[in-house]
C-alpha cells in the first residue's frame, strides 16, 4: 500500500521576498533624516550648554574647597590668618602657594594667565591683570589660572578684615577670559577662612563680580537681570 506523503511545507522561497509595499522609499528616508537634523540641531546646543555649565559650576566648587583647605593647612603652620605679616604680593605668596600644586609659578611676570583683556559678564572691557606687578600669577596642575593680591590700595574697599583676593580662571588662558562665565573671585579673611567675592554685581548686565557667590548657593548659571531705574527728568 502505498503512503501519502504530506506536504507540510506551505510555503515557497518567494515568501522571503520583501514586499515592496513593506520598504522604505528614498523620500521617506530623506524626509526621516531631515526631521532628525532639525531635533539634533534644536537640542544638542542645550546639552553642550548644559555641560558647559555644570563642568563650570563643578571647578567653581573645587577650586573653592581647594583655597578653603591652602589656607587651613597654612595655618596650621604658620598660626591664624590675623597674624601672618607680609609687606608685600610676593611675602604673602610663601603662605599660600607651598600647599597648591603648581605646574608654574610666575610670580608678578606674565605667563601663566591669558593676556587678553578681561571683560566683565555685560560684556565690557574689564582690564588685563597679566601685566600688573600687583598680583602674583601661578598655572595650577590642574589647568586652572589663579593669581592674588593682598591689600596695597587703601582706596579699593577691601574692608580691615581681608588677608588676600584671589582670581581663578577655570580654563587657564583659553577663552572667553569673562568675569562670571570662566573667571570667579574669591577673598581670604582674618580668622574667617575663603568666602566668595562680597559684590553685588552678578548680573547679566552688570561687572560679574559676585556670580561665584551665586553659583555656591544656587547650583546653577542663571543670573539675573539688574533692574536699573530710569533717571527721571525734573
Amino acid at each position: 500500500m502505498k503512503k501519502t506523503v504530506k506536504n507540510l511545507i506551505t510555503w515557497s522561497p518567494s515568501h522571503l521576498i520583501t514586499s515592496p509595499k513593506s520598504a522604505f522609499t528614498l523620500a521617506e528616508v530623506l524626509i526621516t533624516l531631515a526631521i532628525i537634523g532639525v531635533v539634533a540641531a534644536m537640542t544638542i546646543p542645550t546639552l553642550i550648554s548644559d555641560y558647559k555649565e555644570k563642568a563650570t559650576i563643578t571647578k567653581v566648587k573645587t577650586f573653592y574647597s581647594l583655597l578653603s583647605q591652602t589656607i587651613a593647612l597654612s595655618e596650621v603652620d604658620n598660626g591664624p590668618t590675623a597674624t601672618w605679616t607680609f609687606s608685600d604680593v610676593n611675602e604673602f605668596a610663601n603662605y599660600i602657594t607651598p600647599y597648591l600644586k603648581i605646574a608654574r609659578d610666575c610670580g608678578q611676570d606674565s605667563g601663566c594667565i591669558s593676556s587678553d583683556v578681561y571683560k566683565r559678564l555685560n560684556g565690557e572691557d574689564h582690564t588685563s591683570y597679566d601685566t600688573s606687578n600687583r598680583y602674583y600669577k601661578i598655572l595650577l596642575t590642574n589647568g586652572m589660572s589663579v593669581w592674588f593680591r593682598i591689600k596695597d590700595d587703601p582706596t579699593n574697599n577691601d574692608g580691615e578684615d581681608l588677608v588676600g583676593t584671589f582670581w581663578l580662571d577655570i580654563n587657564g588662558k583659553s577663552a572667553p577670559n569673562q568675569i562670571g562665565v570662566d573667571t570667579f573671585t574669591f577673598t581670604a579673611l582674618k580668622d574667617k577662612g575663603v568666602v566668595p567675592d562680597r559684590g553685588d554685581s552678578c548680573y547679566i548686565n552688570d561687572k560679574g563680580f559676585g556670580c561665584a557667590a551665586y553659583i555656591l548657593k544656587y547650583k546653577n548659571m542663571d543670573y539675573p537681570t539688574k533692574e536699573i531705574e530710569e533717571e527721571v527728568e525734573e
